[in-house]
């Protein structure tokens, strides 16, 4: 292990930097090989730009250099062939004095027989008079709780898909995938660490910042997985939080039956938003107009929370209003 500029540590070693998802590589690389060809829709929304800082090695200087840079952190909708379409969350590093552009790219694995949970796409463009040359090796992710703090690796695989791109899995085993998912939420910085064909290294650090910390959060709520990845309520199943204020709701029917066999309509019309709930379904006396029956997804512990939610369905095409749980 080398250190050097504000404690940033590189740990080089396979074993400490990337921890293998599985050892099934080919169905892994056939799912990279989909993932590579995925239609990306514009964004749902703009966002601030947060701070980058490339750190690269210098054999003559062990402090390094540092290049300073920004990201725009934003969620969007994904189109795979033969597959429903999903959220993602997108984010686009620029260092300009390197002339380093990077795109970042996080969704989750919709294909139950491959052994990952999700899967980030790494994307460089470099000049052709690059300092160091391409890229020639993306060893994984590292969390980090603040710009010069240590980073923790998350548990995956890495693979090169071509010069300039790579595509790394995330874990799908219980242990790993729950600490990735705490850590790519509650921890407020990703290192990526690179190799270039030069053989000097370098990382990227990349602040999430108030902008990442949404797009994650959208992301992860559309998926059903947020807030169960950091903090699950005991018995509430499929990490539903049975203690949250707020729900979504997507339909009103004038019978029980009916307002579930609407929801399974929209889940089949939105898998990639409503696939990983079940519905809530509550009965509601309008009086004069009669009883309905609501169909909503949550509990959420926020009002934000539960807004996000709804837009992602709103910007897939559906319809849904916030109430009081």
């Amino acid at each position: 292990m080398s250190t050097f500029g504000h404690g940033i540590a590189f740990r080089w070693r396979p074993s400490a930097v990337v921890q293998a998802v599985g050892s099934s590589f080919t169905p892994l690389l056939v799912l990279f090989a989909l993932l590579a060809g995925a239609d990306v829709a514009p964004a749902q929304s703009a966002s601030a730009a947060q701070r980058v800082v490339l750190y690269d090695e210098d054999p003559s200087d062990p402090s390094g250099h540092q290049y300073l840079g920004s990201v725009k952190w934003r969620s969007e909708t994904t189109k795979l062939a033969g597959q429903p379409d999903d959220v993602a969350v997108v984010a686009d590093v620029d260092i300009p004095l390197r002339k380093f552009k990077m795109t970042l790219s996080l969704r989750r694995n919709l294909d139950p027989s491959l052994p990952a949970s999700h899967v980030i796409e790494l994307t460089f463009r470099l000049p052709p008079d690059f300092a160091g040359g391409r890229i020639d090796n993306a060893p994984g992710l590292l969390m980090k709780t603040s710009e010069t703090a240590r980073g923790t690796p998350l548990a995956a695989l890495s693979v090169k898909v071509r010069d300039g791109s790579f595509l790394v899995g995330l874990s799908n085993t219980t242990a790993d995938r729950e600490r990735n998912l705490h850590q790519l939420l509650e921890r407020a910085w990703f290192d990526v660490p690179i190799v270039y064909a030069d053989r000097r290294r370098g990382i990227v650090a990349i602040e999430k910042g108030a902008s990442g910390d949404q797009a994650l959060k959208t992301a992860f709520t559309a998926w059903g997985q947020y807030p169960a990845a950091t903090q699950a309520a005991p018995g509430a199943p499929d990490g539903n939080d049975s203690t949250g204020s707020y729900v979504v709701q997507v339909s009103s029917q004038r019978s029980e039956a009916d307002a579930q066999a609407s929801y399974k309509v929209l889940q089949d019309k939105f898998p990639g938003v409503l696939g990983a709930w079940a519905p809530i379904i509550t009965r509601a006396d309008a009086g004069t107009n009669g009883v309905f029956y609501r169909a909503a997804v949550g509990p959420f512990k926020t009002a934000d929370e539960a807004s996000q939610f709804c837009g992602t369905l709103k910007a897939a095409g559906g319809q849904c209003v916030v109430q009081r749980n």
